[in-house]
Parts: C-alpha cells; structure tokens; sequence
C-alpha cells in the first residue's frame, strides 16, 4: 500500500513493521497517519485529547491542501500505542514525517521519537524525513535551510532523502548541509552528486528479538524523481548537474543487490523511500513486491 502525507503542513506516519519482521516477508504491517495538528505534544498529547491514530486503510480524509493548524478530518480510526516486544519478535518502528515547511511541530517530533522508543522495548525505531523540507518557506529564504538542519540534527533525525525542493537551495550550502547530517543521507538514484562522499545508496537494518532466536534485514532505498519539468528552470541543471536515474530503474537494480540469491546483505524485506508522484507510486505498488511505500512530494486532496 501506499502512505501518503498532506502538505504543506507536517505529516506524520508510523509503520510498524510485524513484518516483516516476525512473519513471512510478503505479509504486510499496519500503517498509522496522523495530520499536523496532532502532534504537539507528542503520544501522550493523543491519549489526553482522546485523539485516534488512524489506520492507513480505515482513514478518509476530507478535503486537503489545508492551511497551516488545520486538522485533518478522520471518518474513523483506531488505537495505536507503543509496547514492548514479545520476547520472540523481531519488530521495526518506522515514524516518517515528510514535505516539512515549518519548524513549528518538530520539538513535538522529538518528543513523539522520544516516547516510542522508550515504550518500544525491544523494538529498533528509526525515524526519517523523506524529502522537501530545505525549502521552500520563508525562513528558507533567509537561512538557506540552516535552522532546519540544526532542529532535524538535535531530533536527531536517522534518515534523510532528497526531494525537488533541495534543488532550489544554492548548490554548495546543500552539500554542506549534507555533510553536516549527523544522520544518514539516502541517496540511491542521483549516485553523481557532489556530495556522494557523504551520502549512501543504500542502507541495512538489522533486527533482533529480544531473546535472540529472531533477526531479520531491512533494506532501505530512497529514489527521487526525474521528472524533468520539476527541474527545467535550473540553468545548468538541479543539484549541480547531477544525473537523477530512472527510479524504478534503481528499485530493480538494489532489489537485486540487496534481495537477490546472490546478494551478501541477503535482505528479507525492502521498504522504497520515495520523493514522487502518486501515480508513480502506483507503478512502484505494480512492478514490486514491496510490503509498504514510505512516500513524499505529491500535493493532493
């Protein structure tokens, strides 16, 4: 499936993988989704509120594109908390937000990170942004994106991946702020970018249970998209020149590296990390047997 975040407010989703992770890799984990308006104090905010985290399936949003503070509308819902694993289960908290053009709520992120991983005992989380959150807004315009590093810095942020956005950030302070990253940066489809150096292509997730009788591999891949409208006002092309590859393309070439018979990472599952369009999503959903899509970029209703 597909989870989708609204903009151009903060989006928040968790995904917590059962996969994957204790169960046959083609068995798919629960998705949550929640609008920006709940995050302001983090979990323990939502319980207070009475609010529901709503599962990816059941969750109807009505309208979109709202202005900043304006909640989402959820028809229905259901209870997600943060527990501890069972002793046998190897499990991935993933909490995505994405399209960031606000430092407003990233103090509640910090929190939200805080708190599952303090009731997640046993469970590995990690947390990521996946791209459009260098620009553009206003601050941006000012700082270049610095006040945005430093708060993604001190969450701290494990993962980041580019979105087009990036691109309008002049292209030396953008590869300075790469090599800033106390994180890491994903880069699987733009592999001549001037700050490769301190990026990677891809990255693997181990995961143990508890008790240790439980491990599994998660691969990670981040694919931007080449859609050249996005970036035909570039003179001398986005990100420095550098050459963005097909995405699915890329998919099939690191499914290969990182789940092939052949492969030395021998990964059970791969999670896509995507800066695209819906219906490109949907192409990936086609073509690929991948439990869920953590997505970014598209503005919809």
């Amino acid at each position: 499936f597909i989870m989708l975040l609204s903009k151009p407010t903060i989006g928040f989703a968790i995904f917590q993988a059962a996969v994957l992770l204790g169960c046959s890799p083609h068995q798919t984990a629960d998705a949550f989704l929640v609008g920006s308006d709940h995050l302001r104090s983090g979990s323990d905010h939502l319980r207070r509120r009475n609010v529901k985290i709503p599962s990816l399936f059941a969750a109807k949003r009505a309208g979109g594109g709202r202005r900043p503070g304006q909640g989402d509308q959820i028809s229905s819902a259901e209870e997600w908390e943060p527990t501890p694993c069972q002793p046998e289960e190897a499990r991935l908290t993933v909490i995505q937000i994405t399209d960031v053009y606000t430092l407003e709520h990233l103090a509640s992120v910090k929190t939200l990170v805080e708190q599952t991983r303090a009731k997640s005992v046993g469970s590995k989380v990690i947390c990521m942004i996946t791209g459009d959150f260098l620009s553009p807004y206003l601050l941006s315009s000012v700082d270049r994106g610095q006040g945005m590093m430093n708060a993604l810095n001190s969450i701290p942020m494990d993962y980041i991946t580019w979105g087009n956005h990036e691109a309008d950030i002049p292209h030396k302070t953008t590869c300075k702020h790469v090599r800033s990253f106390v994180g890491t940066w994903l880069n699987s489809n733009m592999l001549d970018h001037d700050a490769m150096d301190a990026q990677k292509e891809f990255d693997v997730v181990e995961v143990c249970s508890p008790d240790g009788s439980n491990s599994r591999k998660v691969g990670l891949v981040a694919v931007l998209s080449n859609d050249p409208k996005l970036y035909e006002h570039f003179k001398g092309g986005a990100f420095g020149g550098a050459t963005i590859d097909d995405p699915w393309e890329t998919l099939k070439r690191l499914q290969g590296t990182l789940m092939g018979p052949d492969s030395e990472y021998k990964c059970d599952t791969i999670l896509p990390l995507q800066h695209l369009y819906v219906p490109d999503d949907h192409v990936t959903c086609k073509n690929f047997d991948f439990p869920v899509i953590l997505s970014g970029h598209d503005h919809h209703r």
